[in-house]
């Protein structure tokens, strides 16, 4: 029988959203009547994605929390008429483990009445919730709560390791936060059926801790490979520049004057802040674009000669990305462009890139990093070594419809 999902995450279901795309291709072998979700961001679904949604938004429960009572909100396609949403996804500004906290008092306490959102529920008659964690203790327990009450088994799908992360030192909110959600991942941990990670690394932590059933399914890519490279193009960086990546970015491009070569390096970041921005207008070969949709990006990104990834060499950096797998690492490998990547060896993805060392030019160590740039601009003959191995690669780990049937097995086969 065909499974009925329910997602529940804090973002509606987007292609524009890493998450959301991540989930469409792994679901991709579900049909759209199957899939429903639940999520609390202010915005709207894409079309045709899913049969229906209900949303209860941040505002909506803090306005209960004061003055009565919330219900949410069903949407379908004929709810609203698209463009929604501005398509374009922005960083977030400083942390505050305070307002998360508050958040948390919020949602746990405001008044919330769900008859209309279990009654949205039974009529969609959902087997399986495929929840998409992060670090919102409330998101387990409405999990959860839901699993209880309906009798259905729960999938995790992950990307994330905030179970494990420490409370920075001297911030009492974030030691209370932890502890609240390590409280509501175990309470949740008893509906599991199993957990779907997006590399190995995060599925070792997962067993190890607690002993459930984990698959490692990663990130998939329909990105069709160009027919040349153009050899003319700049070096290519389409992604966040925080935690502290900028620093990377810097190097790189110290390198390049170092070795004397004349190609750019064209940026397209959505968290460029006043200081990121002034840091990276000295760098002479450092051209930094405004931000754009994630679907104008492929046509950007295949006017490239070189596809670059950076991650953060600072020890303040290292829990934020020891366990990280980037979502566009699928799209860079399937390009049929040399991909280039320059971060240390604690990174989430690095044994994957050492073991696959003959698809992608990696480099960990500062020291390497001209040598390493001179090779992959000058060396026509390795660049296309890297890139027959990299669409091996895409074809045999990041492919969408085997990695979207190996999903739907196991939310086939859940049981409680």
């Amino acid at each position: 029988m065909e499974p009925r999902v329910l997602i529940i995450s804090n973002t509606a279901i987007k292609r524009s959203n890493s998450n959301g795309l991540c989930l469409l291709n792994v679901l991709s072998a579900i049909p759209v009547s199957n899939i429903a979700s639940f999520y609390i961001q202010a915005s709207f679904p894409d079309k045709g994605v899913v049969s229906s949604s209900f949303r209860l938004t941040d505002a909506e429960k803090l306005h209960s929390y004061f003055n009565g009572k919330s219900i949410g909100t069903i949407i379908t396609d004929d709810s609203f008429s698209q463009p929604q949403d501005q398509d374009i996804q922005h960083g977030s500004g400083k942390e505050s483990f305070f307002r998360h906290l508050l958040r948390e008092e919020v949602w746990q306490h405001g008044k919330w009445d769900r008859k209309h959102f279990y009654d949205w529920i039974s009529e969609f008659k959902p087997t399986v919730i495929l929840f998409m964690n992060g670090r919102s203790p409330f998101m387990f327990d409405i999990t959860r709560q839901i699993s209880e009450k309906f009798n259905i088994p729960v999938v995790i799908f992950s990307s994330e390791d905030e179970y494990w992360h420490q409370p920075k030192v001297g911030n009492l909110w974030d030691a209370l936060l932890r502890k609240k959600l390590r409280k509501a991942t175990l309470r949740l941990n008893k509906r599991v059926a199993h957990v779907v990670t997006f590399n190995d690394k995060l599925k070792n932590l997962y067993e190890t801790e607690f002993h459930l059933p984990v698959t490692t399914i990663m990130p998939s890519s329909d990105a069709k490979a160009v027919a040349k490279v153009n050899l003319s193009g700049n070096l290519f960086y389409g992604g966040n520049l925080k935690p502290y990546r900028f620093e990377s970015l810097e190097a790189i491009s110290q390198a390049l004057i170092q070795i004397q070569s004349p190609r750019k390096i064209d940026v397209y970041s959505n968290d460029i802040d006043e200081k990121i921005r002034n840091r990276l207008s000295s760098l002479p070969n450092v051209i930094v674009h405004e931000a754009v949709p994630r679907s104008d990006l492929e046509s950007l990104r295949d006017q490239a000669f070189l596809l670059i990834h950076f991650e953060s060499f600072s020890k303040k950096a290292r829990p934020l990305i020891q366990n990280a797998f980037s979502s566009k690492i699928a799209d860079c490998f399937a390009s049929g462009i040399p991909f280039f990547v320059y971060a240390p060896k604690c990174c989430g993805f690095s044994s994957y890139f050492s073991a696959h060392s003959n698809a992608l030019c990696f480099v960990s160590l500062p020291q390497e990093l001209a040598a390493a740039l001179q090779k992959v601009l000058t060396d026509t003959s390795y660049c296309q070594t890297l890139v027959s191995n990299a669409l091996s690669l895409a074809k045999e780990n990041h492919a969408i419809p085997a990695n979207a049937a190996r999903m739907k097995s196991i939310l086939e086969e859940a049981r409680l």
